[in-house]
């Protein structure tokens, strides 16, 4: 216990550090589309999925949350298609995959 209480307080404390740090220079960068930056997420993400590919078949609870999320982007109001893609990518999970190996 004293170790993953001394993990989360370590944590805590880096969240709280790099967060103020964000917060101060954030407005001293300005639009951060003009350095580049709007494309760093998109690509750590690409990189993330593609290192997780197993195939087609593990690959069907994605399409089921992209098109979820999608469809919530454009119907409802902002930020909820976040949580509708994770939540029906989850319960999609659930169902669509099996034991495959």
């Amino acid at each position: 216990m004293p170790f993953y209480a001394g993990l989360c307080f370590a944590l805590y404390i880096m969240w709280v550090g790099f967060t103020s740090l964000g917060a101060i220079i954030g407005p001293v960068l300005g639009d951060i589309n003009r350095l580049g930056f709007d494309m760093a997420f998109p690509a750590v993400f690409l990189v993330l999925l593609r290192s997780m590919w197993k195939g087609i078949q593990a690959a069907r609870p994605w399409l089921v949350s992209l098109v979820a999320a999608a469809l919530a982007y454009l119907y409802l109001p902002q930020g909820w298609y976040v949580p509708i893609g994770a939540i029906s990518g989850i319960i999609s999970a659930f169902f669509l995959t099996g034991d495959e190996q």
